[in-house]
């Protein structure tokens, strides 16, 4: 590939980079930090925001939160420790769970 051609590639790429923010965060209760939570999306605006150690249960998760800032919530609850979630501004197609 020439050093034209190299950089052409490079420039559409971190265009294509640029289109999406994905971020992740070990939050550590995701009940106990929600305004920290809320205050990172409104600021940052991320496409994805993934989450691990929610510490709760699906049932107990803010769901009405996210859902108020349009994103949409997808949850692997686990009761006192651990458990995961992925909030979206679009549409994801999560997997089964396994």
């Amino acid at each position: 590939m020439s050093p034209a051609h190299f950089n052409t590639f490079l420039r559409l790429w971190c265009v294509f980079l640029s289109l999406m923010l994905i971020s992740s965060w070990n939050v550590n209760s995701v009940r106990a930090r929600i305004e920290n939570i809320k205050s990172y999306l409104l600021k940052y605006k991320p496409d994805i925001l993934m989450m691990q150690e929610i510490k709760t249960e699906d049932v107990n998760f803010p769901y009405d939160d996210f859902s108020s800032m349009d994103y949409e919530s997808h949850v692997f609850g686990q009761k006192s420790y651990n458990g995961v979630a992925i909030i979206s501004k679009g549409l994801v197609r999560p997997g089964g769970r396994g």
